[in-house]
């Protein structure tokens, strides 16, 4: 079919994992990568609001990393993508975007509610950088271990973790070539269709720590 390995999504549910298991102990197919968190590896009805790093949320998801990893090294995959999750528990983005869609984008409501959510966002972030980390230290830790390198992922909202700067500074503080970047096509070019960040800036930023890819479709600025 073109391909010789695949994915393990986000959404993956639990019930598959036992065949996926058995699979990669005959030799049958690839699981080259494990996204995380992984709905396999957390808790039932956590799956809508993925594990965070921010305040009251770092160990569990910490936990759901540990876990993510341990499953990734079972199925013998090579790379896991990791989403830090939200700074803010409602970041605003949608709200952003329902203006820009109905020809706001950039008018004066538009800009005072972004301007809002940026400096909203500033007050939150340092805290939940310095947890994200510390968690990376051990992550890599592990990942070093198993043989496994980690690619974060380039979220779709403005409210989760990292934007462009922050991703910056995480690649700077870990000279590690186990860690590197998921880049989410649509992820970023959503984000560049609201203005807060240049899609080329982020590929220039991403091509010499590239760990992986993944190409979506926007629709409009959606």
């Amino acid at each position: 079919m073109g391909f010789h390995g695949v994915a393990l999504a986000a959404g993956t549910a639990a019930a598959l994992i036992p065949g996926l298991l058995q699979a990669a102990e005959k030799g049958i197919g690839k699981v080259g990568c494990v996204e995380i968190p992984c709905a396999a590896t957390v808790k039932a009805g956590d799956n809508d609001r993925p594990p965070s790093f921010a305040a009251g949320g770092a160990r569990q998801a910490l936990d759901a990393a540990r876990q993510g990893l341990q499953l990734a090294a079972e199925l013998g995959a090579e790379r896991v993508q990791i989403h830090l999750g939200a700074v803010l528990p409602e970041d605003g983005t949608r709200e952003l975007l329902a203006m820009a869609l109905q020809g706001g984008l950039h008018g004066r409501p538009y800009v005072k509610r972004k301007l809002a959510l940026v400096e909203e966002r500033q007050r939150a972030a340092a805290a939940v950088m310095r947890q994200i980390s510390d968690a990376l230290a051990e992550l890599l830790s592990l990942a070093d271990m198993k043989g496994m390198r980690i690619g974060l992922a380039m979220p779709p909202r403005f409210g989760h973790a990292p934007t462009l700067a922050e991703m910056r500074h995480l690649l700077a503080d870990f000279q590690d070539a186990r860690l590197g970047v998921w880049h989410h096509f649509g992820n970023v070019q959503r984000q560049a269709n609201l203005g807060f960040l240049d899609h080329h800036e982020v590929l220039e930023l991403c091509a010499p720590r590239l760990i992986g890819c993944a190409l979506q479709d926007v629709k409009g600025r959606d």
